[in-house]
């Protein structure tokens, strides 16, 4: 609207599709994520990792509000 004031410019179609693509990346990860098995994450180990996160019952940060 007003390029002079923010001395804007166009961008070619390798940068359209390099802003697309970064942008399209978390949409990617986050559907690969969810249709991965739960069976492969016991294999990962990661279950354990997000058992700890979810018990927050000896958090000494939380004990200290309390």
């Amino acid at each position: 609207m007003f390029p002079i004031f923010i001395r804007a410019t166009s961008l070619t179609n390798s940068e359209w599709g390099v802003c697309i693509a970064l942008g399209a990346s978390p949409l990617l990860v986050s559907i690969l994520l969810k249709l991965t098995p739960e069976s492969w994450l016991s294999k990962v180990k990661l279950d354990k990792i997000v058992d700890e996160n979810r018990d927050m019952s000896d958090n000494a940060i939380l004990k200290k509000y309390d």
